[in-house]
């Protein structure tokens, strides 16, 4: 299936590309007036012009956002907790199952616009989440190229905002690996409470003293970071002597 590029989608396109793309996804009737879900349902709506891949094997959808024009998506996940994701009503929802959405990341070696929906569900994954405030989390031995994924992932962000923007740091994993990387402020949305707990940080004052690695449990994990011009500094602990490695920051 040919990849919907950033254009006006119908409720009709929106729902022929899941139909056909995952073929459980249900709800759709291009007929239907639109409307708010049901009361109670968590809904997601759909944005305008955002390009829409339907992952059946993986009962998920992927709302991707970024430029087409460019060598990489950026969008969001959802699932459902013990369901479908269904269209309906020009809004993405789980009925009365619990909706679970998550920022990712996919590097791609041409531009989205030319990357079919099969091509990009299979493209090495970045999971993208805000920091809520201090934390200790595990680390596991990072794969090959971590260190340039991460590297391409805060120079691709970049684009989404100027160099002279504030920095926030936020917490990605690839593969079970973690790392903190900065990226512009507003990417990705604040708390309920409409603030975050974590402070801007400017690209040259990251506040990398504030991250240490810990290993309880084999010879050592040091912590690795990476300066990305004009953006700051990634950090992550390097597990690959400890088996219990853990990350504070």
């Amino acid at each position: 299936m040919k990849p919907l590029q950033n254009q006006r989608m119908t409720k009709a396109t929106l729902c022929a590309l899941l139909l056909v793309g995952a073929g459980a996804l249900t709800g759709c009737d291009a007929g239907s007036r639109l409307g708010s879900a049901a009361p109670g349902e968590e809904a997601l709506v759909v944005p305008e012009g955002a390009r829409l891949v339907a992952d059946g094997r993986n009962q998920r959808v992927l709302v991707i956002s970024s430029n087409a024009e460019r060598e990489y998506a950026f969008g969001k996940e959802i699932s459902c907790e013990s369901a479908t994701p269904v269209l309906s009503h020009g809004r993405i929802t789980c009925g009365a199952s619990r909706m679970s959405q998550a920022h990712i990341y996919f590097k791609l070696n041409t531009k989205a616009a030319d990357v079919s929906d099969a091509d990009l569900v299979q493209s090495p994954t970045v999971t993208v989440g805000r920091i809520e405030g201090p934390s200790t989390i595990n680390c596991v031995a990072p794969p090959a190229g971590f260190a340039a994924l991460l590297a391409r992932f805060t120079s691709d962000l970049g684009q989404e905002g100027s160099s002279a923007e504030r920095m926030e740091r936020v917490l990605v994993r690839h593969m079970g690996a973690s790392a903190l990387v900065p990226i512009p402020v507003g990417l990705l949305p604040k708390s309920g409470s409409g603030t975050s707990i974590n402070a801007e940080v400017s690209a040259y004052d990251y506040g990398g003293e504030s991250v240490t690695c810990s290993c309880t449990q084999g010879a050592s994990c040091p912590r690795k970071s990476q300066w990305i011009p004009f953006k700051g500094d990634v950090y992550w602990c390097d597990a690959t002597n400890c088996q219990s490695c853990s990350m504070t920051f």
